[in-house]
């Protein structure tokens, strides 16, 4: 029978008991907002999280609402397509998006029946790594539709936590903008750099893997330390060192001025970190001439390990940059009796350099365990074998232990595993132009 009036369908039905589970099944430090009518192009809901009352964070939501749900042969795992160019956009905004999933189960009365209905989510930035390898990928083939997993297990309760996720990423980002800092401090005059210090970074990997470590400094965290006990010289040494840590050249500078020369050069340790000192702030400044004869007298005025790797890591550098194999040889004699990890570090990126992969993975199995990830993969990427490089990154990565700022060398490293040179284009992604479709289609 033909009706008279509009219809209720069944999809209407599906789409309004989705927005009420969601409503009922949100936590309570959730905020929210939907994006209605035909303006959201994937991005339904924004939420706004507020632990202890206070906003701190926001994500978005993509809500998808079925009745039956399809799940993978392993029946732990929800199968959901979404469109290519969806996906771009979430790709292409540092926003997180969660995709939710409502798997409906509709009453007598076209209501949600709450004890067989049920909520499922997962991170789509999570998808996308594994689909595409990187959460800012953009994929530009010519499918339609992609299918993304969400794990049954990941069925959401009214005390989901989000924070710990948010936080994460936050950090991430505040990570690179200061690694962005550092680098910036580091460059006087290269065409371009200021405004992208860290595409920089990438292309001084691009064209040298194993000049990495050094840029980063990732395995210097315990490297250049003295006593701070009592006020004096000892304490402003170690000040200008923490400034050099974090690229604030100018305040070390500042430091070294107020340093009386009388009060160190009665005592050799104390004569050495300034000089150490003194040829860190001349490497941020680009001037590696000056800092290795700093850092070779520090070495004659006290004959430690610590020094010794400062000098043959200048003169490492100024090698590769000359290609010079016979100076590199030179090197990994001078660095034979190293015992740290630092030098162990050094004289591996050396050996990688020549050629002596063998040697270089003795070399690496001395070091301690937590440090000799980057060592591993440097010598991976040298010898292109780029498959154990992005398999080494992500069962490194997944490890609680790793820091920041090593999860982000070890990241660049398999951006460049992963790096293409294909351009955007017009149809990867979303077109506010086209034809509107209902919400729950069109992605």
């Amino acid at each position: 029978m033909r009706p008279d009036f509009p219809s209720v369908d069944r999809n209407h039905l599906i789409s309004s008991a989705s927005k009420e589970l969601f409503v009922l099944l949100r936590p309570s430090t959730w905020e929210y907002q939907y994006r209605d009518g035909d303006s959201d192009f994937g991005l339904d809901i924004e939420i706004q999280v507020a632990p202890q009352a206070q906003v701190n964070y926001t994500f978005r939501v993509q809500l998808k609402g079925t009745e039956e749900p399809s799940i993978l042969a392993d029946g732990q795992t929800l199968a959901i397509k979404l469109r290519r160019t969806t996906l771009n956009l979430y790709a292409n905004i540092l926003e997180p998006v969660m995709l939710t999933v409502a798997v409906v189960k509709l009453g007598a009365n076209g209501k949600p029946d709450l004890d067989e209905s049920k909520i499922y989510w997962q991170w789509l930035p999570l998808e996308l790594y594994r689909l595409r390898g990187s959460a800012f990928a953009i994929d530009r083939s010519d499918q339609e539709h992609v299918t993304v997993h969400v794990p049954i297990a990941n069925e959401r309760k009214p005390g989901l936590d989000v924070v710990p996720y948010l936080r994460r990423r936050l950090d991430e980002a505040r990570a690179v903008e200061s690694l962005g800092d550092l680098v910036r401090t580091t460059i006087d005059k290269i065409a371009g750099p200021a405004d992208a210090p860290i595409q920089h970074l990438l292309s001084v990997f691009a064209r040298d893997p194993s000049r990495l470590q050094s840029v980063l400094s990732l395995d210097q965290d315990d490297a250049y330390t003295i006593t701070t006990h009592g006020p004096g010289p000892r304490l402003l040494i170690a000040e200008g060192l923490s400034h050099i840590k974090v690229g604030k050249t100018l305040l070390a500078e500042e430091v070294v001025r107020g340093i009386e020369a009388a009060e160190v050069d009665a005592n050799p340790a104390l004569k050495a970190s300034l000089l150490m000192l003194q040829g860190k702030i001349a490497m941020q400044r680009m001037r590696k001439g000056e800092a290795l004869q700093f850092f070779e007298q520090a070495y004659r005025v006290s004959p430690e390990e610590q020094y010794l790797l400062a000098e043959q890591e200048v003169r490492f550098l100024d090698a590769v940059d000359r290609n010079d194999s016979q100076a590199i040889a030179t090197i990994k004699e001078a660095l034979a009796s190293v015992r740290t990890d630092d030098g162990l570090s050094l004289l591996a990126r050396v050996s990688v350099f020549l050629g002596e992969f063998e040697v270089a993975g003795r070399v690496i199995g001395r070091i301690s365990e937590s440090k000799r990830t980057l060592p591993t993969v440097i010598s991976l990427s040298v010898q292109d074998k780029w498959d154990d490089v992005e398999r080494y990154v992500d069962r490194a990565t997944s490890h609680p232990g790793v820091s920041i700022s090593e999860a982000i060398g070890l990241h660049l490293i398999a951006a460049r595993a992963r790096a293409g040179t294909k351009r955007w284009r017009r149809r990867d992604f979303p077109h506010s132009g086209t034809t509107s479709h209902c919400r729950g289609r069109r992605a």
